[in-house]
C-alpha cells in the first residue's frame, strides 16, 4: 500500500526526530562517563536520564528507538560487549518508559510540577521508582557479563541509581519546562533582576563549593571549616518568590553544575579524597533541595496562578457586563459584534477571531466579521458546515469545541481557512438564533494553547450577546416593518429597558465596592437573584396583555419560590397575602428588589438553628396607601441594630428603594423581624 505525501512526511520527520536525540543521548552519555570514578561504566551523574524522561513526557512512548540506540553506542564504546550493552540500552529504556506512565497514572502529563503534592509524587515515582529499573538492569547485565565482581555489585549499584536520580530530578524539570514555555517576554526591570539574582546565586554557591585560591581569596575561618551551603537558598526561593517554576528549577540546576564544578576540583567539603563519594552526597544533597524549594515553589506559583485566575475573571466579568449594556442600549449589531471581537482578542491573548453566519441554505457558514486574517477574506471566505470543518462539526455537536493542537485533531478535517493562517489551537461556539443557529464564533492561536472552561465560559457569554444583540435587531426589524403605531411601544420598551439596566449597573457598581476572594460566590448569587426579579418583571410584561400593570401576588410568588430554590431552603415555609392588586412596573420592581433583599437575608440569617422557619409577605390597601409588610419568626436582628449605621449593601439598597417609591420604612424587632413599607401610587 502506497504512502501519501503526509504519512511520508511525517515519518521522516519522526526518523529524524530520532537521529537528532539519538546523537544528543550519545553526547551526553560520553559527557557523563567522564564523571565516572568507581566504574567506567557507573557514572554518579547521569545526564542522558534527564534527556530521556522529557522526551518520553513531551514526545510519548515512540520516542524509545532514540534512547535504545544512544544507549547502546554509549556503552558499547565504553566497555563491555554487545550483550552487556544490549542490556544497559534495554534498562534506560524501560527507565523512560516507566517514567511516563508513572507520571500520566500518578500525576498527569499536563501538571507535572504544578502542585506542591505532584513536587513529591515526581521524586518518588520518577526520581526513585523508574530509575532503579536502569540501575538495577545495567549492574546486572555488567555483573553476568563478568565487568564486575560481587563484592562491587552494591556500590556500583548505588552510584548507578544515584546518578540516574540526579538526572531525572535536577536535569529533566529544567528541560521539560524550558522546552514547553520557552518564551521570555520580561521588560527591562524583569531582565535586571533575573542578571542580579544569577549574579548572587553564581557569587554565593562558588564560595561556598568553589576553590578560589588562584585569585588569593581568603575565606573567613568559618566557611574553611564548615560547609555552609544553604545560604544560597534565600537566593534560589527568591527566585521562586519573584518567577516561575521554570527559572526556580534553572536556578537550582546552575547552583548543581557549580557545586559540581567543585567537587570535581577537589574543593567539595562533603567527603575527603573520596570524588565518587563526594558525587554521591552532592547528587543526595542536590535532591533534597529539589524536593524542598520546588514544592515551594509550586505552593507560591499555585496562588499567583490562583490571584491571575481571579483577576481574569473580574475582567472577563466586567468586559461582559459592558458589552451587554452596549446591547441592550441599542447599538447597531455590527458594532456589537465588531466590539466583541475586539473583546475577545484582548483578553484571551489571540490571534485570530472569527464570527461565521449560517447562510440560508445550511449548507455553508459566510466570514461575515473577524480579526488577524489575511486581506480580502472578511466577508468573502464560506466554510462548510458538515462535520468536516471545525465550525461545522461545533454545530453538530451543539456544544464549545476546543482544540489543543490541530495537526493532531482527528474529530474533523483542518479547513482551508485556518491551514493556510498557520493556526494550531482554538475554540469555537454556537451563536443561537430564534429557530436555528445564527452561526459560529471562534478564536484561534498560531501557538499550543491549552483554553480553559472559563475561557470557553467567556466565549459563550459574549456568543449569547451577539445572539441577544442579533435577536433583539430581529424583532426590531418586525416591530418597524409591519405596524408603525408600534414605534410607541417600542420606544417604551427601550426607555424601560435604558432604566433597568441602569438599575443592574448600579447594583453592581456597588457590590463590587465589597468584593474579595471570601465573598465572591455570594456576591454573584446577589447579583443574581437582583438582576432575577428585574427579569420576572419583564417576563410577566411579555405574557400580560396589559404591560403597564402586573400582579403583585403572582410575582411575588415567582420571586419568593426562585429564592427559596436558589438557598435550598427547604425548610423554610413561604407564605403570601395579597389581595388582587396590580401595580405599576417599576413601584413593582422596586418592591421586588426590596423583598428579594429581605427574603434572602431571613433566609440566610433569620433561621440559624432553627428546624423550621415562616415567612410571611404581606400587601394590603387602605384608601390611597398601599402597606407591604415582610416579616419571620426567626431569631430577630441585634439589639444594636441601626439600619442608618449599617454597612451591608442589602439593608442601604432597601432604604434607597423605599426612597425611590416615596415611602415610609418601619422595622420591628420581636419575635423575629418584621419590615413594615408603606407608600402611596399616584
Amino acid at each position: 500500500m502506497m504512502l501519501d505525501k503526509v504519512q511520508l512526511k511525517n515519518r521522516a520527520t519522526h526518523f529524524t526526530l530520532i537521529f537528532i536525540l539519538t546523537v544528543i543521548y550519545f553526547i551526553a552519555g560520553k559527557l557523563s562517563l567522564s564523571f565516572a570514578f568507581l566504574h567506567q561504566s557507573a557514572s554518579p551523574y547521569w545526564i542522558p536520564t534527564g534527556i530521556s524522561i522529557t522526551s518520553f513526557v513531551i514526545l510519548g512512548y515512540r520516542i524509545w528507538p532514540a534512547v535504545f540506540i544512544g544507549a547502546f553506542f554509549v556503552n558499547i564504546t565504553t566497555a563491555g560487549t554487545v550483550a552487556t550493552s544490549v542490556g544497559i540500552a534495554l534498562g534506560n529504556t524501560l527507565e523512560g518508559v516507566t517514567a511516563l506512565y508513572l507520571i500520566k497514572r500518578f500525576i498527569g502529563e499536563k501538571n507535572i510540577f504544578e502542585k506542591p503534592l505532584n513536587i513529591f509524587k515526581y521524586a518518588f515515582f520518577v526520581g526513585l521508582s523508574s530509575t532503579i529499573i536502569s540501575a538495577t538492569v545495567g549492574v546486572t547485565s555488567l555483573y553476568l557479563g563478568g565487568f564486575i565482581e560481587p563484592e562491587n555489585f552494591f556500590p556500583i549499584l548505588t552510584t548507578w541509581w544515584l546518578g540516574d536520580m540526579g538526572g531525572a530530578i535536577i536535569m529533566a524539570p529544567v528541560f521539560f519546562l524550558w522546552i514547553t514555555n520557552h518564551k521570555i517576554d520580561w521588560k527591562s526591570r524583569k531582565i535586571f533582576e533575573a542578571t542580579l539574582i544569577l549574579f548572587l546565586l553564581i557569587v554565593t554557591s562558588s564560595l561556598i563549593f568553589v576553590d578560589l585560591s588562584f585569585i588569593n581569596l581568603k575565606l573567613p575561618l568559618i566557611v574553611e571549616r564548615y560547609p555552609y551551603p544553604f545560604t544560597t537558598f534565600p537566593i534560589i526561593i527568591l527566585t521562586a518568590f519573584r518567577f516561575s517554576l521554570r527559572e526556580t528549577a534553572t536556578a537550582i540546576f546552575i547552583f548543581t553544575l557549580i557545586a559540581l564544578a567543585g567537587t570535581l576540583n577537589g574543593s567539595d567539603r562533603m567527603a575527603d579524597n573520596d570524588p565518587n563519594l563526594s558525587l554521591l552526597n552532592l547528587q543526595i544533597f542536590t535532591g533534597v533541595v529539589f524536593l524542598l524549594i520546588m514544592s515551594v515553589s509550586a505552593a507560591i506559583d499555585k496562588q499567583r496562578k490562583l490571584e491571575e485566575s481571579l483577576r481574569i475573571k473580574v475582567k472577563q466579568n466586567s468586559a461582559i457586563s459592558g458589552l451587554g449594556l452596549a446591547s441592550l442600549s441599542g447599538r447597531p449589531v455590527t458594532e456589537i459584534m465588531q466590539s466583541s471581537i475586539q473583546l475577545l482578542c484582548n483578553i484571551l491573548k489571540v490571534d485570530y477571531c472569527k464570527i461565521l453566519k449560517l447562510l440560508p441554505d445550511g449548507k455553508e457558514l459566510l466570514l461575515i466579521e473577524g480579526f488577524g486574517w489575511k486581506d480580502g477574506l472578511v466577508g468573502k471566505t464560506k466554510v462548510g458546515s458538515d462535520l468536516n470543518s471545525h465550525a461545522g462539526f461545533t454545530l453538530f455537536s451543539k456544544e464549545p469545541v476546543i482544540v489543543t493542537d490541530l495537526n493532531k485533531e482527528k474529530r474533523f478535517n483542518i479547513p482551508h481557512l485556518l491551514s493556510e493562517h498557520g493556526v494550531i489551537s482554538g475554540m469555537s461556539c454556537i451563536i443561537y438564533g430564534k429557530d436555528k443557529p445564527f452561526g459560529i464564533i471562534g478564536v484561534h492561536t498560531k501557538t499550543k494553547t491549552d483554553f480553559s472552561r472559563d475561557d470557553i465560559d467567556f466565549l459563550q457569554s459574549v456568543a449569547n450577546i451577539i445572539a441577544l444583540s442579533v435577536e433583539k435587531t430581529e424583532y426590531e426589524d418586525e416591530i418597524v416593518s409591519s405596524l408603525n403605531e408600534k414605534q410607541i411601544l417600542l420606544r417604551e420598551i427601550h426607555h424601560r429597558v435604558k432604566n433597568n439596566l441602569q438599575i443592574i449597573s448600579s447594583l453592581l457598581s456597588l457590590q463590587s465596592g465589597g468584593l474579595s476572594e471570601n465573598n465572591f460566590r455570594d456576591f454573584f448569587i446577589k447579583s443574581q437573584n437582583r438582576v432575577k426579579s428585574i427579569a420576572i418583571v419583564h417576563e410577566m410584561l411579555y405574557k400580560n396583555e396589559d404591560i403597564s400593570k402586573i400582579n403583585f401576588k403572582n410575582y411575588i410568588d415567582e420571586l419568593s419560590g426562585y429564592i427559596a430554590d436558589t438557598y435550598n431552603a427547604e425548610n423554610i415555609k413561604i407564605n403570601i397575602i395579597a389581595e388582587n392588586i396590580s401595580l405599576d412596573t417599576e413601584v413593582t420592581m422596586n418592591l421586588g428588589l426590596i423583598v428579594n433583599e429581605i427574603i434572602s437575608n431571613a433566609v440566610k440569617h433569620a433561621f440559624n438553628g432553627v428546624k423550621e422557619g415562616t415567612i410571611t409577605i404581606e400587601l394590603t390597601k387602605e384608601n390611597d396607601f398601599y402597606f407591604l409588610k415582610v416579616r419571620d419568626n426567626g431569631i430577630g436582628l441585634p439589639d444594636s441594630f441601626d439600619i442608618k449605621k449599617t454597612s451591608t449593601l442589602g439593608m442601604h439598597l432597601i432604604s434607597s428603594l423605599v426612597t425611590q417609591i416615596e415611602g415610609n420604612l418601619e422595622i420591628k424587632n420581636n419575635v423575629g423581624t418584621e419590615f413594615i413599607i408603606t407608600f402611596e401610587v399616584k
